[in-house]
């Protein structure tokens, strides 16, 4: 399930899933690049957070092309937490 929050200076992707979505990686991604390609029209960049710890997490959000950021302060344990963000498409 994907979801979006808009904001005026940056809109917020989120997703939920379970582990079983490990095992369909190309239905994920297939269905993502579709809906990021649908959501990021707008002038301005898509930002969230992301577990520091998650490696799968983070190496999807990089196959998705995001970037990974820098470490997110005072949000949950000292580094728990990174940025990822990607840029406004030029429309």
């Amino acid at each position: 399930m994907f979801g979006l929050v808009r904001y005026p200076a940056a809109h917020v992707p989120w997703m939920r899933c379970s582990a079983v979505v490990g095992m369909h990686k190309r239905a994920l991604f297939t269905d993502a690049h579709a809906w990021l390609s649908s959501i990021h029209i707008a002038t301005v960049p898509l930002a969230n957070t992301v577990a520091a710890g998650n490696s799968e997490a983070i190496a999807t959000l990089e196959h998705l092309g995001f970037v990974i950021g820098d470490i997110v302060p005072n949000h949950g344990p000292e580094g728990s937490f990174r940025y990822f963000f990607k840029e406004p498409r030029n429309v």
